[in-house]
């Protein structure tokens, strides 16, 4: 699963797919659209702050278009089974 290092860009493959399982009356796959960062991000790791405008010429980061129901589901899990296992490990939460 994921496109790659741009799988969870802005309106990426990633955030589409949950999108997709979570709202599917909200997501247009029609107005899908699949663009890379017009640069490369040699520190992905460290949250910057610029204009959208700067990176890409859509607002999206990724590929969309590969975007899946079953992809958001996936996500959705592991998401809510990482949560759940961080409780359960950080605030001994005993296990029901």
């Amino acid at each position: 699963m994921g496109s790659g290092e741009v799988a969870h860009g802005h309106a990426g493959e990633a955030g589409t797919s949950i999108m997709m399982y979570l709202y599917p009356e909200l997501v247009d796959t029609s107005k899908g659209i699949d663009e890379v960062p017009k640069q490369k991000d040699l520190f992905p790791e460290i949250i910057k702050y610029s204009r959208y405008s700067t990176k890409t010429e859509s607002g999206v980061i990724g590929y969309s278009t590969t975007a899946t129901s079953q992809k958001g589901e996936v996500l959705v899990q592991r998401s809510v089974d990482r949560i759940v296992h961080f409780l359960y490990d950080t605030w001994d939460i005993p296990h029901s």
